[in-house]
């Protein structure tokens, strides 16, 4: 590894521990609605394991894989290694999660596996920034470009609040970015390389794994392999050879990581998409847009329109309208914004006509919204550095990440409340948080609705 190789390592080092930082930070003072039935999944999850019922680690239409894992081994640690828990595990393992009832006990024994839970996810998604990061090295862009991207992203405050949750939107959006890269990287030359398009298989199974919504970054992966694999000379060849390589990843990381697969293939694959195709059907229990409430109802193909801009910060938006030009550049940075672009439309698409319309749905959007800010950002940057001293220009994308940051602070610990305004009658997609504590609530502990 060469002296600029160690920096940018020692750089991805430094990204990793401020995203840790932030998401670890104060993770066991609330309680999401949703991550006590997580942690009923993880518990079946890990009972299908120690029995052979590869079947039993299908839990749910997400499916969720990498959640149940983080929420599976800390138990057996607890459980089978340190002898703690016991009574709280088979209370948990015991329940059929889906018709799983929220009684004190039940939350009390599924909230005694959540803290380390939650920590290994946690790690797991800041894993998404010195990731990213790197890659964009990868790519050839400039080392504060890829710096920018990588802290933008991991600073925006909605994505730190579903990243230190037990749930499936955080590693679902941990992964949909860097297939997304890893395959551009494979791309770079007119030969592709197999080894990144494997990668980026394997990574873009992961997201599918993490949650169906996260596998629609396959779509732009596959329009983006075929464009560049289908150009002369020899695109037949080059074609099968890169699907192939993209294919052979993909199927590795199912069988690696969802231990359903070990057993019954089929069955496992037919029992999520049943699942999935319910749920997509099945609008959410209650909704809230533009002063409605909506109960039983979908919002509509215009409530991800509007919640998308309205759940990330106003730095991220100018940048995104500074980096415009890069659409139709032919150079590094506008073949990455094109490409990021597309996957925005081939996203929104879907999940716009789906019957189930919830904000956390868009989280894997937010990472590449954040790199196309970055580009727009250090655009402005270097057009500005030819009239004042480079120092300032400096300065500015200093504040750019001190401001992000300040925006999530603002919001600690729980980072779901952020919107750009305070008013009430924004054009926000609401749903406001609501619940009541569980007897018993101890410190600074509190039940939400999320």
């Amino acid at each position: 590894m060469g002296a600029r190789g160690g920096r940018h390592f020692v750089v991805a080092i430094a990204l990793y521990i401020l995203a840790a930082t932030v998401r670890l930070w104060c993770i066991g003072s609330f309680i999401t609605f949703d991550e006590v039935h997580w942690a009923a999944n993880g518990a079946h999850f890990l009972h299908g394991l120690i029995t052979g019922n590869w079947l039993e680690t299908v839990q749910f239409a997400a499916p969720g894989v990498f959640t149940m894992w983080a929420a599976a081994l800390p138990a057996f640690i607890k459980v089978f290694v340190l002898g703690r828990g016991r009574e709280a595990w088979d209370l948990v393992s015991a329940y059929p999660v889906t018709v799983l009832p929220l009684d004190e006990p039940l939350l009390r024994a599924a909230a005694f596996f959540l803290p380390e839970s939650r920590v290994v996810l946690a790690l797991l998604n800041a894993l998404r920034t010195p990731v990213v990061y790197l890659l964009l090295i990868r790519l050839g862009l400039t080392p504060v470009t890829a710096f920018l991207g990588a802290a933008l992203a991991a600073l925006d405050p909605f994505v730190v609040g579903h990243d230190r949750v037990l749930h499936t939107d955080g590693p679902a959006a941990t992964f949909f970015l860097p297939a997304l890269l890893a395959l551009l990287v494979g791309l770079e030359s007119s030969s592709p390389k197999g080894r990144w398009v494997f990668v980026s298989g394997s990574l873009a199974m992961a997201a599918l794994l993490s949650k169906s919504t996260g596998g629609l970054v396959i779509p732009t992966l596959f329009v983006l392999l075929l464009l560049h694999a289908g150009r002369p000379p020899h695109a037949r060849v080059r074609t099968v050879k890169a699907v192939t390589s993209w294919m052979a990843g993909a199927i590795a990381a199912a069988f690696v990581f969802w231990p359903a697969l070990w057993g019954g293939p089929i069955r496992a694959v037919r029992a999520v998409l049943d699942l999935s195709l319910h749920f997509a059907g099945t609008p959410h229990p209650t909704n809230y847009f533009l002063g409605k409430a909506y109960v039983e109802e979908a919002p509509g193909p215009l409530f991800y329109l509007v919640s998308l801009p309205t759940r990330t910060t106003p730095l991220i938006w100018l940048g995104i309208l500074l980096a415009l030009p890069y659409l139709t550049a032919k150079t590094r940075e506008g073949r990455l914004s094109r490409a990021i672009w597309l996957a925005i439309v081939l996203f929104l698409v879907p999940v716009s006509l789906s019957a189930k319309e919830f904000e956390r749905y868009l989280l894997p959007l937010y990472p590449p919204l954040a790199v196309l800010a970055a580009l727009g950002w250090t655009r402005l940057a270097t057009a500005t550095a030819r009239f004042v001293p480079r120092r300032w220009s400096d300065l500015l994308l200093g504040l750019i990440v001190a401001l992000q940051g300040g925006a999530a602070i603002a919001e600690f610990p729980y980072y779901f409340t952020y919107l750009p305004t305070r008013t009430p009658c924004s054009a926000a997609s609401l749903r406001p948080c609501t619940g009541c504590p569980p007897a018993g609530e101890r410190g600074s502990n509190r039940w939400r609705r999320s």
